[in-house]
């Protein structure tokens, strides 16, 4: 059973400046880095309960090659991507 996605506007927001980084670095590296995100979503979508709880009910997916995670949280059928942050980089 897939569940349904549901991207937050800080979530949106931070694919939004990922995606503009690699497209000035290379259009086939932003290609590569949409493929990652789309088969990640995917995995998260098809089996989000498979994923470890990190803290307040938050869920972490790293995406294979890219340095970033996938936070999100399950609440019945839905799954709502709260952030998709660099790991490296500092957040206040």
């Amino acid at each position: 059973m897939a569940y349904e996605v549901i991207f937050s506007d800080e979530a949106k927001l931070d694919i939004k400046e990922t995606r503009d980084f690699y497209a000035v670095v290379s259009s086939n590296l932003l290609l590569k880095f949409d493929t990652e995100l789309i088969e990640t979503v995917e995995r998260i979508e098809l089996n989000p309960e498979h994923f470890q709880q990190h803290y307040h009910n938050i869920k972490i997916v790293h995406t294979k090659k890219f340095p970033f995670g996938i936070h999100y949280l399950v609440e019945d059928n839905t799954v709502y991507i709260q952030r998709f942050l660099h790991q490296k980089r500092f957040y206040k």
